[in-house]
């Protein structure tokens, strides 16, 4: 077999670094349906998602499924008497689980109350039930695959024995996260699609930033430092214990911890005179609280001053916790970081935003759907879509540790995340998830250098990689299978990021 060789004729993705106007999902104007409906009278009904069974699920939830028995749609208006979009301000505790396995979905949102720029877009505050510019119809924006989308929901609610069925906010009368859930809900096809994800799904549809996960039984010294600078540049942060067997999903533990079930890390505290490095966790259920060492009502405070108890907001029935880094790493299995883009934080002062492109792709059969397989002359890896990138800057905390050390040092090296995203098979329950993943090479004078990256559903990982030029190849684990995907790539410094013309690897 000859040795690798590239011939290669590179393109610009000429809109990766153009911000698309936010589209109207399913072709639905907000503003044009409600003026239609303040001219014409009466409430919305959305054509789109209606209040049919359908629309709340297909399965366990599906139509005449016991757990629907009763089942009534009703507006606010019907559930209390003085109904309000938002009650004095949106925080974590309006978001309490309801009857859906979401708890993801629901970490993320709450954790998302903590960017009040980031949540304006997706929750737009100038809505309310009052007045008579009311006519049943809201919206929320979700970023779906490099692009912006506003989603228009009608606020005809699930609700059994007069209570809503699935998300509530702790205030009885306040509808901002139920109506919140219900576009998610229409945007992934039914309520019950949103059973069982990762709250990094539900992060980089809030945001547009880019996943990591990171598992917390492999032994990682810099887990402290990582976590601190992911809360520091306001990232989204969440972890959740895994289980081998379903049935386990949201069993209470001994020590007051949920399995299966996603919790958001909100802040980090290093106790001084002390080796104790501290998370603070939410439970979106709005309750239920660790019992362990630096819990609510743990002796471990008392050798703490008042004050800085009072500070760290110490005992209080809210769903929130401190807890131990290295208890954290003993009960937890994965962590998950979404990290934003300079423009989700354009108006937020963070240091070292990420700079990000994003490039749209598909697998199609015969000409791009060249699968995983091992290397060999028959192999149909070269046949996938390929793109270039060039970096050219080590990261600034890499420079400044190889100042410190001077010469001892390894030399310093760039940050890369990259992501690889299936589009809408969360929606096409029909054709389910593929396995994908994506290769990533080092272009040099002796050829590629090969890094493979495990499979998966949605794939996200980071890499450090020295200044150069790289390769990246994503595939379905199998020849043949067709899908659209999105890849993106984030750097701490600026990059080019080039789709390739031609093929670039065959030998």
């Amino acid at each position: 077999m000859a040795p690798p060789s590239i011939t290669v004729r590179l393109t610009r993705d000429a809109d990766a670094e153009i911000t698309a106007p936010v589209l109207p999902y399913c072709g639905q104007n907000y503003w044009d349906l409600k003026q239609q409906h303040l001219q014409h009278g009466g409430l919305f009904i959305d054509p789109f998602f209606k209040p049919c069974p359908e629309s709340i699920g297909y399965n366990e939830l599906g139509p005449g499924s016991e757990a629907t028995q009763g089942l009534i749609w009703k507006r606010p208006k019907e559930i209390c008497r003085y109904p309000k979009f938002i009650c004095e301000g949106m925080s974590r505790t309006d978001v309490c689980q309801g009857g859906l396995s979401d708890c993801w979905f629901l970490a993320a949102a709450a954790s998302l109350t903590l960017y009040p720029q980031l949540m304006g877009r997706v929750v737009p505050q100038d809505q309310n039930f009052d007045g008579e510019d009311y006519v049943g119809i809201f919206h929320f924006q979700f970023w779906q695959y490099g692009q912006w989308v506003d989603v228009v929901v009608d606020d005809l609610l699930p609700t059994v024995n007069g209570e809503l069925l699935f998300v509530k906010s702790a205030e009885n009368n306040e509808f901002w996260m139920p109506l919140l859930e219900k576009a998610y809900a229409k945007l992934n096809g039914s309520y019950e699609a949103l059973n069982n994800g990762y709250m990094n799904e539900a992060f980089v549809d809030f945001t547009g930033g880019i996943g990591e996960t990171i598992p917390l039984k492999t032994p990682n010294p810099e887990l402290f430092r990582t976590i601190k600078q992911a809360v520091r540049k306001r990232s989204m942060v969440g972890a959740y214990i895994q289980v081998k067997d379903p049935k386990e999903t949201e069993m209470k533990t001994p020590e007051g911890l949920v399995k299966n079930h996603a919790y958001s890390i909100i802040g980090v505290h290093k106790v001084e005179g002390k080796k104790v490095k501290l998370l603070r966790l939410r439970n979106p259920w709005g309750e239920v609280e660790w019992k362990g060492q630096w819990s609510d009502h743990s002796p471990a405070w008392s050798y703490l001053d008042p004050a800085l108890q009072n500070k760290l907001c110490v005992s209080k029935e809210d769903g929130e916790f401190w807890m131990d880094l290295v208890d954290f790493q003993r009960y937890f299995d994965v962590l998950e970081i979404c990290h934003l883009s300079v423009e989700a934080l354009q108006e937020e002062r963070v240091p070292s935003s990420w700079n990000v492109s994003c490039i749209q792709g598909s697998w199609v059969k015969g000409y791009t759907a060249g699968g995983r397989q091992p290397f060999s002359p028959w192999d149909t890896f070269w046949m996938n879509p390929q793109y270039h990138v060039s970096l050219r800057e080590p990261d600034e905390a890499q420079l400044k540790r190889q100042k410190r050390k001077e010469h001892q040092s390894q030399d310093p090296t760039c940050s890369l995340l990259v992501s690889l995203m299936q589009k809408d098979r969360r929606r096409d329950r029909r054709r389910g998830f593929l396995l994908i993943c994506f290769d990533i090479f080092q272009v040099d004078t002796c050829g590629l250098l090969g890094a493979g990256r495990e499979i998966g559903w949605d794939i996200n990982g980071r890499l450090q990689l020295p200044p150069g030029d790289y390769l990246i190849i994503p595939s379905t684990q199998n020849p043949l299978e067709e899908a659209e995907f999105t890849l993106r790539i984030f750097t701490e410094k600026e990059h080019q990021f080039f789709m390739v013309v031609g093929r670039a690897i065959k030998s």
